[in-house]
């Protein structure tokens, strides 16, 4: 019975201990969101969604809930939007989805905002970052609001303008009830302007003109009516008569009465 119940006894371990998975180093990633300055009083509203952190061993989607954040173009405070550890590396960028955009204005706040087309939702920023072992790193999206807006007749379309910065080290420290984050220490290491234009493709130092029609719409010349030999005859009667009043008068051309 003993040697029975060792072997039973071992049998059970093999079967529920786990394996182990392998340590794997990473670092704190933070990233922020704000309004870039400019006079107006229109708050720009935006919802975002999925990110994905593109690094050297493909893509990787950080679970983050649905964030709506407000752009507000006379403050300079920085919101968090993902604080999360991320496997240490070099990151190629990262892309995220735009919800439901609206414009509202901050004196008339008992006014439903105002909807806001997107010509594209999925955003994909080319923007290289470094995560370090121990080491926070901070990116903070600066969004441009009416700058990036575009007004055509079945109303306004936002094709977004996003400076990017990224600091190395530091801190970020996020109020739980605010969400706001105060950013100290580190340095820059990168900094760079991103524009979607209308075929939803990001491009460096961009911002989206008006969109251009390649060719104008053919508009089919009208067919001539069939004239009939009374018609033909009256005109040339009337022509002859005409011509033979102006050669025997002078009154003006323009002044005969017809």
């Amino acid at each position: 019975m003993g040697a029975a119940g060792i072997v039973v006894v071992g049998v059970l371990l093999t079967y529920y201990v786990p394996s182990l998975t392998p340590w794997v180093p990473t670092g704190r990633l933070v990233i922020a969101v704000r309004a870039v300055p400019a006079e107006s009083s229109d708050l720009l509203g935006l919802g975002i969604d999925t990110m994905v952190l593109s690094g050297e061993n493909g893509s990787a989607q950080v679970s983050m809930r649905t964030r709506r954040a407000l752009f507000d173009p006379k403050s300079d405070v920085v919101t968090t939007l993902l604080d999360t550890e991320a496997r240490i590396g070099t990151y190629g960028g990262f892309s995220f989805e735009l919800t439901s955009p609206e414009l509202r204005n901050r004196w008339q706040e008992d006014v439903a905002p105002k909807a806001v087309s997107l010509a594209h939702a999925p955003v994909a920023l080319p923007a290289p970052y470094t995560i370090l072992e121990n080491e926070t790193t901070v990116i903070i999206l600066s969004f441009e609001t009416l700058q990036a807006m575009h007004y055509r007749e079945d109303g306004a379309t936002y094709l977004p303008v996003i400076q990017v910065e990224t600091r190395q080290g530091g801190s970020a420290i996020t109020n739980e009830e605010t969400g706001v984050v105060q950013i100290e220490g580190g340095s820059i290491s990168s900094s760079a302007t991103y524009g979607m234009d209308w075929d939803g493709r990001i491009r460096h130092n961009f911002r989206a003109s008006e969109p251009i029609t390649t060719s104008e719409p053919v508009v089919p010349e009208p067919t001539p009516s069939p004239v009939s030999e009374e018609e033909t005859a009256s005109t040339t009667t009337n022509t002859t008569a005409t011509t033979t009043a102006t050669e025997g008068s002078t009154t003006p051309p323009s002044l005969i009465a017809r």
